[in-house]
């Protein structure tokens, strides 16, 4: 089969044919020139078993499948030259026709095969099997092939991700049934059972529950999360990396559930990044220096600035206590001490805390990021506020708040119920730029219409109409077949002439 006297080598002169045919097990593709003489030799073989699931497939996929394996494997040859299809299966003639549309009853895989083959350029044809050999022979003996499952990259990365989207309110109301006490507070709640009924042996807080729990899964402002999300909330809490204080006071503002307080110890205290950067431990023993019998037998030496653009070397006595520096008078602190300036360096401490802790995580200016808006939303251990709400005068939105439900889709919802409402008993009412109408006229007087033409559409139901007297107030009304009267609403100066109308309600309809 592959010797000189069979094989020939690919020339771009001569017609091309791809032979194709499909067994329960292997397909099979060989792929010919038709020689001037009109025998037709081989170029190249090619063959591979089917996987488990292809071996499932009906003939007549196995068959089409067959045929789009012979033109992928012979791209590099049959791309942009016309080439004939041999298949052994009459149907796949009409169905993979390109001179016909695909049947809109096909499998979807057909359909995505027919749409491969449309970006050749071919015609196919029908060959008995007893002629069709070649390419049955490789489909019975097709070469072993290992089935390889290939993950899409952007499969793997979608999937990554999900366990970083943020816990949606749709979440904590579909998993309350799955925990068998939040499940009884809220049969408690729609069924109005009283607390009378609660057995004696139930906690405090459950019988709490019972009186301010809600049928969305929230205990007053705070949301009362299943168990097997509890995981995930704990580590949104710790984003940030603050610590056991700042983690109750945000849980306060947005979560609870029994034994919270314990879990957000153990989460901190359990995270190796914060283990890596936490305080030192407790103060040891003082051991203070021993007093020198007298002066300059021991020195205390730093360095201050630069001050005005120059260092200065300060020197300290430790018998007297005596400094040199240069005229300049050096009052010292202890290093490292950040009681000197409280609030500034406390804020430094917990700044540095936070970014050596979630190193490695992300970029650096989306680590500082997190731990500002974390920062900001937190309650002060001082002023018992979020810094937000004190210098903003509002929370910032972070994805903790995706656990309570959307204010936004209500006002949504109520508008749409609105305009529902309204259209069944309104009507959508046009003017012509031109079209004669009558305006209401609101000065006192006999007449209350005015003539007037609508000049243009300033927006949806809103007009400016030129008419000959002065108008206070208008309002416009439907167009009849000649004129219509148009009661308008806004106030317009008292002597221009161009008034803004309101498309709102039929009033008059002149025949």
């Amino acid at each position: 089969m592959v010797s000189q006297k069979v094989l020939t080598h690919y020339n771009a002169e001569f017609p091309l044919r791809l032979a194709c045919d499909a067994s329960p097990y292997g397909v099979g593709a060989v792929l010919s020139h038709v020689m001037p003489d009109g025998v037709e030799k081989p170029i190249a073989y090619a063959s591979r078993t089917l996987s488990k699931a292809e071996q499932n497939y009906a003939q007549i996929e196995r068959e089409a499948l067959a045929i789009v394996f012979g033109v992928r494997k012979f791209y590099q040859y049959l791309y942009g030259k016309k080439f004939a299809l041999l298949t052994d299966h009459r149907p796949l003639t009409s169905i993979l026709s390109p001179q016909r549309s695909t049947p809109s009853m096909a499998a979807a895989r057909m359909q995505r095969w027919a749409l491969l083959l449309s970006a050749h350029d071919y015609t196919i044809e029908y060959r008995k099997a007893a002629l069709h050999a070649n390419a049955d022979g490789l489909s019975r003996l097709p070469l072993p092939h290992t089935h390889e499952e290939k993950e899409d990259t952007v499969d793997v990365f979608y999937t990554s991700q999900l366990d970083t989207l943020p816990i949606s309110s749709t979440e904590i109301r579909r998993d309350p049934m799955s925990y068998p006490t939040l499940s009884r507070v809220l049969e408690m709640v729609i069924f109005q059972i009283q607390k009378t009924q609660v057995l004696s042996c139930q906690p405090t807080w459950f019988v709490a529950m019972t009186s301010r729990y809600s049928k969305d899964a929230s205990w007053g402002i705070r949301v009362i999360v299943p168990t097997k999300l509890r995981p995930r909330v704990l580590k949104e809490l710790h984003t940030a990396h603050p610590g056991v204080v700042r983690m109750k006071s945000l849980a306060r503002s947005y979560v609870w559930w029994p034994g919270i307080d314990s879990q957000i110890v153990l989460q901190a205290k359990s995270c190796p990044s914060c283990q890596r950067v936490q305080k030192e431990p407790g103060l040891a023993p003082l051991h203070p220096w021993m007093w020198p019998s007298s002066p300059w037998e021991r020195i205390h030496v730093d360095f201050a600035g630069p001050f005005e653009g120059h260092m200065y070397l300060v020197v300290v006595d430790a018998h007297s206590k005596w400094p040199e520096s240069k005229g300049v008078k050096h009052i010292r602190s202890a290093p490292y001490h950040p009681a000197t300036n409280g609030l500034a360096e406390r804020f430094v401490q917990t700044f540095k805390h936070a970014l050596k802790s979630s190193r490695g995580t992300a970029p650096v200016q989306q680590r500082l990021d997190t731990f500002m808006l974390t920062y900001r939303n937190t309650p002060h251990a001082t002023t018992k506020e979020p810094p937000a709400m004190l210098f903003q005068r509002r929370k910032l939105r972070s994805r903790l708040d995706f656990l309570k439900p959307s204010v936004a889709g209500t006002v949504h919802q109520s508008q749409d119920s609105q305009q529902q409402h309204r259209q069944l008993h309104s009507k959508a009412r046009q003017f012509d730029v031109g079209e004669p109408v009558l305006v209401r006229d609101y000065q006192k007087g006999e007449e209350k219409w005015t003539q007037g033409v609508v000049m243009a559409q300033t927006g949806p139901v809103s007009y400016k109409s030129k008419h000959t007297r002065r108008l206070l107030a208008l309002q416009c009304a439907f167009p009849p077949a000649s004129l219509c009267y148009l009661h308008l609403v806004l106030v317009v100066p008292h002597l221009n002439p161009v008034l803004h109308l309101t498309v709102k309600r039929m009033v008059v309809v002149f025949p």
